[in-house]
């Protein structure tokens, strides 16, 4: 098919262009839904490494795998997430994905017995299946709400719906961090470990009725899609269904491909990926890149919240800015200068008895930061159009996920180099954030593209004012 075949959407594609439907909430929720799941799910040991460490009995870097484990699943799983809601419709890609978090739920809790059966090490084997399949199912939650966005709401909400479609990650980090700590307990005196099943059992709980609310209430699309964008996204996908050549693995690498040749693309995909790496690497080391200056696990804890609560109010308000301006690239630079100040501020302000001025930064830094995602995407959206929504979201995810990989072992490094406060915040920590920050400006400043989706909608309209 040719890019102008791509771009032409027939009269009577055109025509069934129809209001939003009601149920479009219903869908957007029953995704949030499964994000807090999955999230839940790969994020509710770490709270706990010690007390699940003496239970298996097996060491805390293996504990600690289990968080990590989803970085090295992701490309795969992102990959087969493509293909399989290109094949088969993003319901039944919605439904695997969900009895994958149901399956990982069951293997998890099946090991807590296992453990009496055949040791905490075999356990332990049963444990890590379960991690692999929610970290096998990650990439649809994190990639499927810019198509959802897309397909069921109407222009002047599809911004906040990309926002909303991603705060269940957000809630899965509040569920999966709280809770183990609210029901597991273990004993000073005989290290007797209390509440791991009963918080296996609640997990399980969830999963079944996150996994039978998108088996009853999951749609694949609605009966007419509410934009232009969205008729021509239908017909291409339909298109593609139909032709004689099945859908294959090559020709998802294909569609990748092509967004790796996009330089629009590629400077976007640069500048998120540092922001994404050096936000998830601040956040792994927050506690040891506080600790020289005589800070606490509990204030870096509570700037954490901070930090975050800030980017959700921010977040919400970039939705509503986006849908009445639709100025994607403007306000993705001012986030990023935004936060380029923000950062350097937050490194300035790390010196001992600076309690209030660090929560200040904080929340300076999470308001400024935590907008990027959605504005990200959508630009993301506008750039790639028509390539599929949940391509371009999945690689600009895998490349925060691993960039933040790297950054964490490296500010890790660098936090060493000084391990008390000497004076200055000028260390080597805050210089390599900093200058990754910096790196990551010029990329934002220098990104520029035509809105090829708007410009998609106001032909479809034009076209219909003229006849």
């Amino acid at each position: 098919m040719t890019v102008s075949s791509e771009m032409t959407v027939s009269s009577e594609m055109e025509s069934e262009v129809g209001p939003p439907e009601l149920k479009r909430f219903h869908t957007l929720l029953i995704l949030i839904g499964q994000q807090i799941v999955n999230t839940m799910l790969w994020i509710s040991f770490a709270p706990i490494a010690v007390e699940v460490s003496a239970f298996y009995g097996v060491s805390i870097q293996l504990i600690n795998t289990l968080s990590t484990i989803c970085l090295f699943f992701f490309p795969v799983g992102m990959l087969w997430g493509s293909w399989i809601t290109a094949r088969c419709g993003l319901r039944r890609a919605m439904l695997v994905a969900s009895f994958l978090n149901l399956a990982a739920s069951f293997c998890r809790c099946t090991s807590y017995p296992l453990v009496f059966c055949i040791g905490g090490r075999g356990a332990y084997c049963m444990l890590l299946l379960g991690q692999m399949f929610s970290a096998f199912a990650q990439p649809i939650f994190t990639n499927t709400p810019a198509r959802i966005a897309n397909d069921w709401f109407p222009m002047d909400e599809r911004d906040m719906a990309l926002t909303v479609g991603n705060i269940g990650f957000g809630l899965g980090n509040i569920v999966g961090m709280g809770l183990p700590g609210l029901v597991v307990t273990m004993d000073a005196n005989t290290a007797q470990v209390h509440g791991l099943e009963f918080l296996l059992m609640q997990q399980i709980g969830i999963s079944l009725l996150a996994f039978a609310w998108c088996c009853a209430g999951f749609s694949e699309e609605p009966q007419f899609p509410p934009s232009y964008a969205a008729a021509r996204r239908r017909q291409e996908r339909n298109s593609r269904s139909q032709a004689e050549e099945p859908i294959s693995i090559s020709s998802v690498l294909n569609d990748y491909a092509t967004l790796l040749q996009n330089w629009s693309f590629l400077l976007l995909l640069g500048a998120f990926s540092i922001l994404l790496g050096g936000f998830n690497a601040i956040f792994t080391d927050m506690e040891q890149l506080l600790k020289p200056a005589s800070y606490t696990f509990a204030d870096a804890s509570t700037f954490g919240n901070i930090f975050m609560l800030a980017g959700f109010v921010t977040s919400g308000l970039s939705g509503v800015l986006l849908d009445r301006t639709h100025a994607y690239i403007t306000t993705f630079r001012a986030c990023f200068v935004c936060t380029f100040l923000a950062a350097f501020n937050f490194m300035m302000q790390i010196k001992p008895r600076n309690h209030s001025m660090l929560m200040v930064a904080s929340v300076l830094f999470g308001a400024s930061s935590l907008p990027l995602l959605p504005v990200s995407l959508n630009c993301a959206v506008e750039a790639t159009f028509p390539t599929p929504e949940e391509d371009s979201a999945g690689l600009l995810i895998l490349g925060g996920n691993y960039a933040g990989v790297i950054f964490s072992y490296m500010l890790a490094a660098f936090i060493e180099m000084a391990p008390s406060y000497n004076g200055t915040v000028w260390t080597v920590a805050a210089k390599f954030t900093v200058s990754a920050l910096a790196v990551a400006l010029v990329c934002s400043l220098s990104f520029n593209t035509p809105y090829k989706r708007q410009a998609a909608e106001i032909e479809s309209v034009d076209a219909c004012d003229s006849k």
